[in-house]
């Protein structure tokens, strides 16, 4: 995490710093303002207020600023004999919360403050104009928070809506992070996080010293209600789903996690709460999908703050009817039941630092069902209705129980990496992760499989089979030596080396250590996850080697298991169900591949995160057989009501829609402009970012731009415009060289396309020749399947006569 509280001061557009993480921007445009010793105060001042201020002296500049900060709430200070001139500009932007005027002469500026509501005052003296700035940032911070929508019209929690996968993980995700040490390590790792976020401003620094101090586990409720470093840091950890930032906040998540349980039953005991209310101004975005929500569930990513205090609320929520038609004022109203078992809510009045605002804090993922949306006339607001409710949360505990079971053989610490990788797709993150714990644990900890294991498995996922059989092997070395010859972790290290000996086409070795592992976990006589792994990869075996009986036989089996042992929907049966219908597709049963493959998506869509790139993988299957079976008119029909249903989602996943738009491409005469679209929806998505840093998230990123390009290339060639596909294929290379290792398979194909490519558009014979060298000796390193491309399983690896006499004298 970059640290905050640099001035930056008149940069134009493109110098501006993307590193300020905070949501509030604090702007003061003074066209007087200099380097003398009287700015400096106020310019420290400022940045103890906020972390992110800009210093500006031209109104054009200025507002040039406002206009790449869509995404900010933004507050301005203003000097008087430029005001008349900047707010009319700006007013009506949706990112300006609130304008300071600061003047000698207020008469002659009041009539401005009549037409312009945004304006919160006129002030003349400075002390006046600080405190207003330090209520308005606190008084915004209040309001950045927002509900996820993640149900439809249905009641059944076994049969849970699709938006509810980020819902479940993220319940998932702050459980785990419960489970790790909380020691004077987790508490170094926090305040240090913190010192690097604030190091320039002092008042901040101060509050961290005096936590340092006199924190103890029973003020967590005091703590986080305290305007200071922790409610900011915290909330914006939680908002933004950031891992680094989340896993470094574990000690005081855990205390206040506790601390709210603890206060929650002693709410049960007299069950008093029957209302409570919240107030919040919104955007009219948000405020229309609230219309829309309306019989759905919605919940919340962090800590909820509610009053018992309607008037309080209705303060926040400022007057319903303003000149302001991008934003609303809400009064939500929440029904409490008695009946309530599962959501953690608590009275903290007496432990919050302002007792008068009858604070009522429910904890994190807190649930509610949407009754209505109207406008109260008598209280001049909207009027938000919902209940409290335990809907969706006990498929979440199904999830917790398996978790439960997990760490029963391994540490928290591990399995916090493990979730990232296997559950969150956060690939780079956990092999950070467990990079630092290997740096951190004694030689003899008992840990230490498993990290290699994991790290094994992040390599095995990236496609680096040679690094992960090193770890792998690693792993198990260090089981035999310390485990009996049949515990189950031996099981597990000899699945994961078959895996790998079947990634790397040596199919008989793999069999060899997969009956191993069987032979092993036969000896227990109840159904166990490893034997359905086992099932799951030997059926894969099987397919590979084109033998679809036993490939089904072996698949059947493992579906049967894991239906059995798992709840449903789940990832690991949803990827079954996919694996069956690509054996039906290589037995050109096009109509059954189909049906499964759209079992596997629906399936991953109520389950998987939704930036997850299998949903983007498995879209492209069923594009694929629609396109093989000549469905054009059906294929559009479908992924058009798919585009219209993502855009109206309340949590809009960009990246699943761009996915939508590329696999539309194929079916729509206008090809080209389709295909342009999603690539600069991607590209919006940091994907620029992506091409200079792997990392976690953006990996998926990368890799649907890159399918993108790849399409694109291919509508340029249609059209003659050879030197554009030349660019997309060597913007497609750039991408992969910086996700996988250098031999993999799919740099491999691409490193043929790009010597084709300046032969036939610019004759460069230098370059190609460069290019197929290089392709060559990926293939002589051997993590390219040899025995696939020469099968005709990668039909892009279409060779000419010399690379092919290579590749077979490597076989």
């Amino acid at each position: 995490m970059l640290r905050v509280g640099r001035v930056n001061r008149d940069l134009c557009p493109i110098e501006i710093p993307e590193n300020h993480e905070e949501v509030i921007c604090l702007i003061w445009l003074d066209s007087n303002m200099d380097n003398s010793k009287d700015s400096f105060p106020m310019q420290e001042t400022l940045l103890e207020l906020n972390s992110d201020v800009r210093l500006c002296t031209e109104v054009n500049l200025c507002i040039d600023l406002i206009k790449t900060l869509i995404h900010k709430r933004i507050v301005i200070i203003v000097c008087g004999d430029l005001s008349c001139k900047i707010v009319p500009e700006i007013h009506g932007f949706r990112s300006i919360v609130a304008i300071h005027i600061f003047c000698i002469n207020r008469e002659f500026y009041e009539p401005l403050m009549a037409k312009y509501e945004k304006i919160v005052e006129i002030f003349s003296d400075r002390q006046s104009l600080l405190e207003s700035i330090c209520e308005t940032i606190s008084f915004i911070e209040k309001q950045i928070y927002a509900f996820n929508l993640f149900g439809q019209k249905q009641k059944s929690v076994r049969d849970p809506p699709r938006g509810s996968a980020s819902f479940l993980w993220h319940h998932l995700l702050i459980y785990v992070l419960r489970q790790l040490p909380q020691d004077e390590q987790s508490k170094k790792d926090m305040l240090d996080k913190c010192i690097d976020y604030y190091q320039d401003n002092k008042r901040e620094l101060k509050k961290i010293q005096q936590f340092r101090q006199m924190y103890t586990s029973d003020k967590a409720i005091q703590w986080y209600t305290h305007d200071c470093f922790l409610y900011r840091l915290l909330n914006k950890a939680l908002r933004t789903e950031d891992i680094d930032l989340l896993y470094s906040f574990r000690f005081f998540i855990i205390d206040l996690c506790n601390q709210l349980e603890n206060n929650n039953y002693e709410r049960k005991s007299n069950k008093t709460i029957s209302t409570l209310y919240r107030g919040q101004r919104i955007s009219k975005e948000e405020f229309e999908r609230l219309q829309k929500s309306v019989g759905l569930l919605i919940s919340t990513n962090g800590f909820l703050s509610t009053s018992r205090d309607i008037t309080i609320s209705l303060v926040f929520a400022g007057p319903g009817i303003t000149n302001n038609n991008d934003q609303y004022s809400v009064l939500f109203v929440i029904n409490v039941p008695v009946s309530l078992k599962r959501v953690i809510f608590a009275d903290v009045h007496e432990q919050s630092e302002i007792p008068s605002e009858q604070e009522v804090l429910f904890s994190h993922g807190a649930t509610f069902r949407m009754n209505s949306v109207d406008f109260d006339s008598n209280l001049n607001t909207w009027k938000v209705v919902m209940t409290v409710t335990d809907e969706g949360l006990d498929n979440v505990q199904e999830y917790k129980l398996l978790l439960d079971e997990l760490m029963q053989d391994q540490s928290s610490t591990v399995l916090f990496g493990a979730f990232l990788w296997r559950d969150m797709e956060y690939i780079e993150h956990a092999k950070k992760f467990f990079d630092e714990l290997l740096v951190r644990l004694p030689s003899d900890h008992s840990d230490l499989p498993f990290i290699y294991n994991y790290i094994g498995t992040v390599y095995y996922e990236k496609g680096e089979f040679n690094l992960a059989l090193e770890y792998y092997q690693k792993a198990y070395k260090y089981r035999q030596e310390r485990l009996s010859s049949d515990h189950p972790n031996i099981i597990a290290s000899l699945h994961n080396i078959g895996n790998i000996y079947c990634e790397k086409g040596d199919f008989d070795q793999a069999i060899d250590y997969y009956y191993r592992a069987l032979m092993i976990d036969n000896k227990h006589y109840i159904d166990t996850f490893p034997r359905a792994a086992i099932y799951e990869a030997l059926g894969n075996l099987f397919r590979k080697k084109c033998d679809s009986n036993n490939a089904l036989i072996w698949l059947n089996r493992a579906y049967n298991m894991y239906t059995r042992l798992l709840p449903s929907p789940h990832p690991h049966i949803a990827r079954c169900i996919g694996n069956i219908g690509l054996v039906h597709e290589a037995n050109r049963n096009l109509d059954r591949a189909l049906e499964y493959f759209f079992e596997e998506f629906e399936m991953e869509e109520q389950c998987l995160p939704p930036d997850h790139p299998n949903l983007s993988m498995h879209l492209d299957w069923i594009i694929t057989m629609y396109r093989e079976k000549g469905e054009w008119e059906r294929i559009l029909r479908y992924f058009r009501v798919k585009t219209n249903t993502t855009k109206h989602k309340f949590v809009f996943n960009r990246r699943h829609l761009a996915s939508t738009l590329q696999a539309m491409k194929d079916f729509s005469p206008d090809a080209t402009k389709i295909y342009t679209k999603h690539y600069e929806l991607s590209m919006m998505n940091s994907l620029t970012r992506t091409l200079e840093i792997a990392s976690v998230k953006e990996k998926s990123d990368a890799l649907t731009t890159n399918r993108c390009i790849r399409r694109l290339s291919v509508c340029s060639v249609d059209e003659q415009k050879l030197e554009k596909n030349l660019t997309y294929w060597i913007h497609a290379l750039n991408i992969e060289r910086r996700v996988y290792s250098s031999d993999h398979p799919e740099i491999v194909r691409s490193l043929r396309w790009v010597g084709e490519s300046h032969i036939e558009t610019i004759r460069d014979y230098s370059e190609a020749l460069r290019m197929y060298s290089e392709r060559l000796r990926s293939f002589a390193k051997g993590s390219a399947n040899f025995k696939d491309i020469e099968c005709g399983k990668y039909t892009d690896f279409d060779m000419n006569d010399f690379e092919r006499k290579f590749v077979k004298t490597t076989i």
